[in-house]
Protein backbone atom coordinates (compact mmCIF):
# COMPACT_ATOMS: atom_id res chain seq x y z
CA UNK A 1 0.00 0.00 0.00
CA UNK A 2 1.50 3.43 -1.24
CA UNK A 3 1.01 5.96 1.49
CA UNK A 4 1.25 9.73 0.76
CA UNK A 5 3.99 11.63 1.73
CA UNK A 6 3.65 14.97 3.69
CA UNK A 7 5.47 17.66 5.79
CA UNK A 8 6.27 15.88 9.33
CA UNK A 9 5.29 19.19 10.57
CA UNK A 10 1.58 18.38 9.85
CA UNK A 11 1.88 15.06 10.84
CA UNK A 12 2.88 11.99 13.65
CA UNK A 13 3.04 9.55 11.20
CA UNK A 14 -0.79 8.21 11.81
CA UNK A 15 -2.79 7.72 8.59
CA UNK A 16 -6.28 6.87 7.64
CA UNK A 17 -6.78 3.21 6.32
CA UNK A 18 -9.23 4.16 4.10
CA UNK A 19 -7.56 6.97 2.18
CA UNK A 20 -4.05 6.22 3.50
CA UNK A 21 -3.52 10.19 4.24
CA UNK A 22 -1.92 11.34 6.86
CA UNK A 23 -3.82 13.19 9.78
CA UNK A 24 -3.00 16.40 10.70
CA UNK A 25 -4.57 18.67 13.51
CA UNK A 26 -7.39 20.13 11.09
CA UNK A 27 -8.66 16.79 10.44
CA UNK A 28 -12.17 15.39 12.17
CA UNK A 29 -11.30 12.04 12.80
CA UNK A 30 -13.89 9.65 14.19
CA UNK A 31 -13.60 6.12 15.48
CA UNK A 32 -15.83 3.04 15.91
CA UNK A 33 -17.04 2.09 19.37
CA UNK A 34 -16.78 -1.24 19.10
CA UNK A 35 -13.15 -1.78 17.99
CA UNK A 36 -11.22 1.20 18.51
CA UNK A 37 -9.90 1.80 14.61
CA UNK A 38 -10.14 5.52 13.60
CA UNK A 39 -10.79 6.75 10.29
CA UNK A 40 -11.38 10.50 8.80
CA UNK A 41 -15.08 11.24 9.02
CA UNK A 42 -15.80 11.71 5.28
CA UNK A 43 -13.73 8.54 5.22
CA UNK A 44 -16.24 6.50 7.55
CA UNK A 45 -19.23 8.02 6.57
CA UNK A 46 -18.94 6.85 3.61
CA UNK A 47 -18.18 3.70 3.75
CA UNK A 48 -20.95 3.22 6.30
CA UNK A 49 -22.78 4.17 3.29
CA UNK A 50 -22.00 0.73 1.56
CA UNK A 51 -20.91 -1.55 4.27
CA UNK A 52 -21.99 -1.63 8.42
CA UNK A 53 -18.20 -3.01 9.13
CA UNK A 54 -15.01 -1.79 10.33
CA UNK A 55 -13.23 -1.04 7.22
CA UNK A 56 -10.06 -2.14 9.12
CA UNK A 57 -11.11 -5.29 11.31
CA UNK A 58 -14.57 -6.15 9.91
CA UNK A 59 -16.14 -5.91 12.97
CA UNK A 60 -19.90 -4.72 13.44
CA UNK A 61 -19.86 -0.83 13.18
CA UNK A 62 -23.26 0.89 13.32
CA UNK A 63 -23.44 4.72 12.40
CA UNK A 64 -25.25 5.53 15.54
CA UNK A 65 -21.70 3.81 17.31
CA UNK A 66 -19.34 6.19 16.08
CA UNK A 67 -17.57 8.87 18.16
CA UNK A 68 -14.94 11.62 17.33
CA UNK A 69 -11.46 11.73 18.65
CA UNK A 70 -8.92 14.14 19.36
CA UNK A 71 -5.12 13.33 18.97
CA UNK A 72 -2.41 15.10 20.53
CA UNK A 73 -0.61 16.40 18.11
CA UNK A 74 2.10 17.88 19.84
CA UNK A 75 5.83 16.65 19.61
CA UNK A 76 6.54 14.27 22.34
CA UNK A 77 8.97 15.49 25.35
CA UNK A 78 11.62 13.37 26.57
CA UNK A 79 12.02 13.10 30.50
CA UNK A 80 12.47 11.17 33.35
CA UNK A 81 9.48 10.56 35.64
CA UNK A 82 7.10 12.05 32.97
CA UNK A 83 3.72 11.19 32.49
CA UNK A 84 1.16 11.59 29.91
CA UNK A 85 -1.97 13.78 30.88
CA UNK A 86 -4.89 11.84 32.71
CA UNK A 87 -8.01 12.28 31.45
CA UNK A 88 -10.78 12.83 34.12
CA UNK A 89 -13.76 11.18 32.80
CA UNK A 90 -13.81 8.36 29.96
CA UNK A 91 -15.82 6.32 28.44
CA UNK A 92 -14.16 3.20 27.65
CA UNK A 93 -15.09 0.39 25.45
CA UNK A 94 -15.21 -3.08 27.78
CA UNK A 95 -12.56 -5.86 27.05
CA UNK A 96 -14.48 -8.67 27.60
CA UNK A 97 -11.23 -11.11 27.68
CA UNK A 98 -10.02 -8.92 30.60
CA UNK A 99 -10.40 -10.95 33.91
CA UNK A 100 -10.23 -7.67 35.63
CA UNK A 101 -12.56 -4.34 35.53
CA UNK A 102 -10.33 -1.56 34.50
CA UNK A 103 -9.29 0.74 37.12
CA UNK A 104 -11.84 3.55 38.19
CA UNK A 105 -14.66 1.88 37.20
CA UNK A 106 -17.43 3.49 39.21
CA UNK A 107 -19.54 0.96 41.01
CA UNK A 108 -23.50 1.26 42.22
CA UNK A 109 -26.21 -0.28 43.21
CA UNK A 110 -27.58 -4.02 42.51
CA UNK A 111 -29.58 -5.92 40.16
CA UNK A 112 -32.34 -7.66 40.99
CA UNK A 113 -30.54 -10.86 41.76
CA UNK A 114 -28.75 -8.85 44.09
CA UNK A 115 -25.32 -8.77 41.98
CA UNK A 116 -23.06 -5.16 42.28
CA UNK A 117 -23.75 -3.20 39.24
CA UNK A 118 -21.46 -0.50 37.57
CA UNK A 119 -22.22 2.56 35.19
CA UNK A 120 -22.01 2.18 32.05
CA UNK A 121 -23.94 2.71 28.96
CA UNK A 122 -24.75 1.11 25.33
CA UNK A 123 -26.34 2.39 21.92
CA UNK A 124 -29.48 0.95 21.26
CA UNK A 125 -31.49 1.77 17.51
CA UNK A 126 -30.79 5.50 17.50
CA UNK A 127 -30.12 6.10 21.00
CA UNK A 128 -27.12 5.94 23.40
CA UNK A 129 -28.35 4.75 26.94
CA UNK A 130 -26.98 4.77 30.43
CA UNK A 131 -26.83 1.20 32.10
CA UNK A 132 -25.69 -1.13 34.40
CA UNK A 133 -22.85 -3.33 34.08
CA UNK A 134 -23.24 -6.64 36.20
CA UNK A 135 -19.23 -7.97 36.03
CA UNK A 136 -20.83 -11.62 37.39
CA UNK A 137 -22.57 -12.09 34.23
CA UNK A 138 -20.91 -9.62 32.30
CA UNK A 139 -24.06 -8.30 30.82
CA UNK A 140 -25.04 -4.40 30.62
CA UNK A 141 -28.90 -4.01 31.46
CA UNK A 142 -30.92 -0.99 29.66
CA UNK A 143 -34.47 -0.36 29.34
CA UNK A 144 -36.28 1.17 26.39
CA UNK A 145 -39.48 1.61 25.03
CA UNK A 146 -41.22 -0.22 27.97
CA UNK A 147 -39.11 -3.26 27.79
CA UNK A 148 -35.43 -4.39 29.54
CA UNK A 149 -32.97 -5.40 27.29
CA UNK A 150 -29.05 -7.28 27.93
CA UNK A 151 -26.43 -6.85 25.97
CA UNK A 152 -23.36 -8.63 26.23
CA UNK A 153 -20.59 -6.45 23.76
CA UNK A 154 -20.36 -3.18 22.99
CA UNK A 155 -20.76 -1.71 26.25
CA UNK A 156 -18.87 1.48 27.17
CA UNK A 157 -18.12 1.86 30.76
CA UNK A 158 -17.45 5.34 32.94
CA UNK A 159 -13.78 5.62 34.30
CA UNK A 160 -13.00 8.53 36.42
CA UNK A 161 -9.56 9.50 37.32
CA UNK A 162 -9.06 11.93 39.82
CA UNK A 163 -12.52 12.88 40.16
CA UNK A 164 -15.10 14.37 43.04
CA UNK A 165 -17.81 11.87 42.57
CA UNK A 166 -21.22 12.66 44.20
CA UNK A 167 -24.97 11.73 43.86
CA UNK A 168 -27.46 14.35 43.33
CA UNK A 169 -31.02 14.31 44.36
CA UNK A 170 -33.16 14.93 41.55
CA UNK A 171 -37.20 14.90 41.03
CA UNK A 172 -39.92 14.71 38.16
CA UNK A 173 -37.03 14.72 35.48
CA UNK A 174 -34.84 17.45 37.40
CA UNK A 175 -31.23 17.22 37.58
CA UNK A 176 -28.14 19.04 38.71
CA UNK A 177 -26.71 21.67 36.24
CA UNK A 178 -23.43 19.91 36.68
CA UNK A 179 -24.78 16.34 35.88
CA UNK A 180 -22.66 13.94 33.94
CA UNK A 181 -24.24 13.46 30.42
CA UNK A 182 -24.55 9.98 29.50
CA UNK A 183 -26.45 9.62 26.24
CA UNK A 184 -29.31 10.95 24.52
CA UNK A 185 -32.29 9.83 22.82
CA UNK A 186 -33.33 9.36 19.29
CA UNK A 187 -34.54 13.41 19.15
CA UNK A 188 -31.47 14.77 20.61
CA UNK A 189 -32.49 14.95 24.05
CA UNK A 190 -29.85 14.61 26.99
CA UNK A 191 -30.24 11.54 29.56
CA UNK A 192 -28.09 11.00 32.73
CA UNK A 193 -27.31 8.55 34.64
CA UNK A 194 -29.57 8.06 38.34
CA UNK A 195 -29.72 5.98 40.91
CA UNK A 196 -33.22 5.13 42.91
CA UNK A 197 -34.90 2.59 45.09
CA UNK A 198 -36.89 0.27 43.58
CA UNK A 199 -38.72 -3.16 45.50
CA UNK A 200 -36.32 -2.35 48.32
CA UNK A 201 -32.90 -2.34 46.46
CA UNK A 202 -30.93 0.77 45.06
CA UNK A 203 -30.37 0.48 40.87
CA UNK A 204 -28.87 2.22 38.36
CA UNK A 205 -31.11 3.67 35.59
CA UNK A 206 -32.22 6.49 32.79
CA UNK A 207 -32.91 9.85 34.03
CA UNK A 208 -34.79 11.07 30.70
CA UNK A 209 -35.79 14.55 31.94
CA UNK A 210 -38.86 15.68 29.33
CA UNK A 211 -40.41 12.44 30.58
CA UNK A 212 -39.85 13.01 34.14
CA UNK A 213 -38.88 9.76 35.76
CA UNK A 214 -35.92 8.05 35.87
CA UNK A 215 -36.25 4.41 33.89
CA UNK A 216 -34.92 1.17 35.50
CA UNK A 217 -34.74 -2.39 33.55
CA UNK A 218 -36.17 -5.19 35.76
CA UNK A 219 -37.27 -8.34 35.00
CA UNK A 220 -37.86 -7.84 31.36
CA UNK A 221 -39.76 -4.62 31.47
CA UNK A 222 -39.00 -0.38 32.01
CA UNK A 223 -40.34 0.77 35.15
CA UNK A 224 -39.60 3.84 36.53
CA UNK A 225 -39.72 5.99 39.81
CA UNK A 226 -39.83 9.72 40.13
CA UNK A 227 -37.18 10.41 42.72
CA UNK A 228 -33.55 9.63 42.08
CA UNK A 229 -30.32 10.48 42.32
CA UNK A 230 -28.04 12.37 39.42
CA UNK A 231 -24.54 11.26 38.86
CA UNK A 232 -22.47 13.89 39.20
CA UNK A 233 -18.32 14.13 38.45
CA UNK A 234 -16.07 16.79 38.74
CA UNK A 235 -11.95 16.46 37.96
CA UNK A 236 -10.02 17.84 40.54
Amino acid sequence: MEVKARNKSSSLGVICAICSEFYTPYDVIFYSASCGHNFHKVCLTRWLNISLTCPQCRSSCHRDNIRRIYLNFSERREGKGEEPPKVPIQWVPLDYKATKLPKGVVKCGFDNKGNSTYVARVYLNNDLLPASYVAKNKTALCSWDCQAYEFFSEVEVLILTECDLKWVPGTKGSYSSDALQTGYSEDGEVTYTGRGLYDGTVRLGKVHPSHEVMYIPHRGLEVNVPDYEVLVAIPR
